[in-house]
């Protein structure tokens, strides 16, 4: 009975294979859709970044906020165990 088990994997793997495929085909497209627009390099270098911009604040927003650390000069437990330094709460 290993074919019922394998199902949901080999979907799961091929919706994960096209969606990040399209991802890639979006962050190298979307550059040279711009520069087809325009001819100014900071205009497509801007709009790299906009587009960049909510994966970037989706991402370091909870990991500023480890969690088991609330509150304002908390420190981290003594243990050394818990979430690592994320770079965005620098």
């Amino acid at each position: 009975m290993p074919a019922p088990a394998r199902r949901p994997f080999a979907a799961l793997l091929a919706s994960q294979a096209s969606s990040n495929l399209a991802d890639g085909l979006l962050q190298s497209a979307a550059p040279l859709l711009i520069a087809t627009l325009t001819r100014d390099p900071l205009v497509v270098s801007g709009m790299t970044v906009v587009q960049f911009l909510p994966w970037l604040i989706a991402r370091c927003r909870p990991a500023s906020w480890p969690t088991g650390w609330i509150g304002a000069g908390s420190s981290p437990p003594a243990t050394g165990f818990g979430p690592p330094a994320s770079p965005c709460s620098r």
